[in-house]
């Protein structure tokens, strides 16, 4: 099937965010931590099209896809499989990469990022699709780093 477009999962589609100190949880517990974080994760939206690439580890899938049921949200999950017990830093420069490289390799015409500093990596990385910078999840802003303009703002 041909995507158009692509949306991250944490911080776009969840309203979930991790930490430094989330993600050291999610090292030691990975199962156990992220049931615990989805209890309390929102749905922000529920696209009805397209496919989610996500950072996360591909042993975190189980537990990512009963979230995405139990929210009604039925698309392909592309996961990490590179990320295991790596640091902070190099856990973000890894999924960085990973989106990158399907984002290209889909040819996505757009991508929803949560992350301002991936989302400009990904603009560098991925220059025939449009990267939007989805903010953060608490105010609504929307910010198309391609071509360095606000394409949706809202407080």
């Amino acid at each position: 099937m041909k995507y158009k477009i692509g949306y991250d999962l944490d911080g776009v589609i969840a309203k979930f965010k991790p930490t430094e100190f989330d993600y050291f949880m999610l090292k030691l517990f990975p199962r156990l931590y992220l049931k615990k974080l989805h209890k309390n994760a929102k749905c922000l939206m529920r696209p009805k099209e397209g496919i989610i690439i996500t950072g996360r580890d591909e042993k975190l899938a189980k537990v990512t896809e009963t979230w995405l049921e139990k929210n009604n949200i039925n698309l392909p999950v592309i996961y990490n499989k590179f990320i295991g017990r790596k640091s902070y830093d190099l856990y973000k420069w890894l999924a960085t990469k990973h989106k990158a490289y399907w984002i290209n390799y889909l040819k996505l015409k757009i991508f929803f990022e949560s992350e301002r500093i991936q989302a400009d990596l990904l603009r560098e990385a991925c220059p025939n699709c449009r990267i939007v910078w989805a903010g953060s999840f608490d105010e609504a802003v929307y910010y198309t780093s391609n071509d360095n303009e606000d394409i949706y703002t809202s407080n």
